[in-house]
């Protein structure tokens, strides 16, 4: 049996916000932590049928956070279809990806008329 590691390291400022996220994993390319702006993870625990998950994120724009659930929604879409073999509601996924982008893209520049 082999094990693997995925360390995160969280630095918050003295009034709580985070300032920086840092991943390394036992098997990646990459030997030293690497900076990211945030993560999502869940873990279903099947025994209590439940998902636990655990959102964190640094300072980031709507842009940037707009970008990560788009990806988010197609990277799911994948799974699913990798995990069920369902090729239909990944299609479903990313159609709603897509929807989601549009919609979010809209938002996102009335905002930026808002701001000016």
């Amino acid at each position: 049996m082999e094990e693997k590691h995925i360390h995160l390291t969280i630095i918050r400022n003295e009034q709580q916000e985070i300032e920086r996220i840092t991943w390394q994993a036992s098997d990646a390319e990459q030997a030293s932590p690497q900076d990211v702006n945030a993560f999502m993870l869940s873990l279903f625990d099947a025994k209590a049928q439940q998902t636990l998950r655990l959102d964190l994120w640094s300072q980031m724009t709507i842009d940037d956070m707009n970008q990560l659930f788009y990806q988010t929604f197609l990277y799911m879409g994948e799974t699913y279809k990798n995990a069920t073999g369902n090729s239909e509601i990944m299609a479903d996924i990313s159609n709603f990806a897509q929807e989601f982008g549009e919609k979010a893209r809209a938002f996102a520049e009335t905002m930026m008329r808002g701001s000016d």
